[in-house]
């Protein structure tokens, strides 16, 4: 018996999950799967620009006689340094789709987030609501005995109660329901069976939401959007060196000529030539000025980017000071007014009436209610400014939910 009690506390325990457990396979992905065909071609295909340009051969006949026919070989060049500058963007397009997957997989990354912050709040809810639930039935019960007894009673007030109670038990269904909905979507992003229970430990404080977000810079943590503006600036940066290596080329061919006039001196049959380019300032002008106009134009990108993104982070922040400046308004009021030690005392009295009694819980409760509200707004806005920020990213190994910030 005790075995078999032990074997299915073990079964439990294993079919159980932490929010840690659900977050690591998520920041330790394999997420070069997206682009995984360009990687693989710019990874394992042949991407290096060969010496020789061009092979040519030509002929010709001389004066119309076959006897007298010309022969030509010539072999163009690329650019000594093209081949480096080449190597460069391939490594810089490996990084472009790359940061492309991780991009996506933030994207899952932040919904996960997202998904376990609501689930944990709408928990905590369903657990204030079902408290709410027993006051106001209590409250029922006590007016209705007073009708009873022929006490005075406002029956408008009953109504009003019954209303609240069917009002509270579809609230406890919705809530119910979303908790379970949510539950499977954040089972299902990581491959595992719905069934298994989610538990948290050492949930993150307001005040640990507080000191994280005022104890680092806006632009310490460069985020995926902010590399792949990064990345097209020098991607545009190689093609402009490219094309002045192109430019600047100084071999452009060499041949060998066979003459085939049939003298008897070989040497007055064969010839070899070269062509040199001789670099001019309007050389390939119209390319270079567009992309220069690329440079410029790309810059401005992350210029006009890195203002968006200090201009959102900075009303992201203000919104999390609001909510906090409330939430530690309605703490203040909760402490002065100390309805605790109201109910304590009054329930000493002697004299205490049931519906005062449970009118005093519901008060209580109330604010419970305000604050378990507002945290939950305060934690949306400050996982959504430190995704924003980059801090919370795919190669991250820190779980932002919990108020140590274990690491995976």
């Amino acid at each position: 018996m005790i075995f078999v009690v032990l074997l299915s506390s073990t079964l439990l325990l294993a079919q159980e999950n932490s929010v840690k457990d659900v977050l690591a396979p998520l920041h330790k992905a394999n997420f070069n799967i997206n682009y995984g065909d360009q990687l693989n071609f710019l990874l394992n295909e042949n991407q290096n620009i060969p010496i020789l340009d061009k092979l040519e051969f030509r002929t010709e006949t001389d004066e119309m006689d076959l006897s007298r026919q010309e022969y030509l070989f010539r072999t163009s060049f690329n650019s000594f340094g093209s081949n480096k500058i080449q190597n460069k963007i391939t490594s810089n397009s490996v990084s472009y789709y790359q940061l492309k997957d991780q991009q996506l997989a933030e994207i899952q990354l932040k919904n996960q987030y997202e998904r376990i912050v609501d689930w944990y709040y709408e928990t905590n809810k369903l657990d204030l609501v079902k408290a709410q639930l027993v006051i106001e039935k209590d409250k029922l019960v006590v007016l209705k005995k007073m009708v009873t007894t022929s006490q005075e009673i406002d029956l408008v007030n009953i109504l009003k109660l019954e209303n609240e109670i069917i009002n509270l038990e579809r609230d406890q269904l919705r809530i119910s329901s979303n908790i379970e909905q949510r539950k499977q979507l954040i089972f299902k992003q990581i491959g595992k069976n719905s069934g298994t229970n989610l538990y948290t430990q050492n949930w993150i404080s307001l005040d640990q939401m507080y000191t994280l977000l005022t104890s680092q810079r806006p632009d310490e943590f460069p985020s995926t959007d902010q590399q792949l503006l990064s990345n097209r600036l020098e991607e545009a940066e190689l093609a402009l060196a490219f094309e002045n290596s192109e430019r600047k080329k100084i071999l452009d061919f060499v041949q060998f000529k066979y003459s085939g006039r049939e003298t008897n001196l070989i040497r007055n049959e064969i010839s070899f030539g070269a062509g040199i380019n001789i670099p001019t300032p309007s050389s390939e002008r119209r390319r270079m000025n567009e992309r220069q106009i690329e440079i410029f134009d790309e810059q401005f990108k992350i210029d006009l980017f890195q203002y968006k993104l200090e201009s959102e982070l900075q009303e992201l922040l203000n919104e999390f000071m609001n909510i906090r400046a409330e939430y530690l308004l309605i703490e203040k009021q909760e402490k002065q007014q100390d309805l605790k030690g109201t109910l304590a005392s009054y329930t000493k009295s002697g004299f205490a009436q049931p519906l005062s009694l449970l009118q005093i819980n519901e008060s209580i409760l109330d604010y419970k209610k305000s604050l378990h509200d507002l945290e939950h707004d305060a934690c949306k806005v400050y996982i959504d400014y430190l995704m924003t920020q980059g801090k919370i990213n795919i190669l991250s190994n820190t779980n932002f939910l919990s108020n140590d910030l274990e690491t995976f």
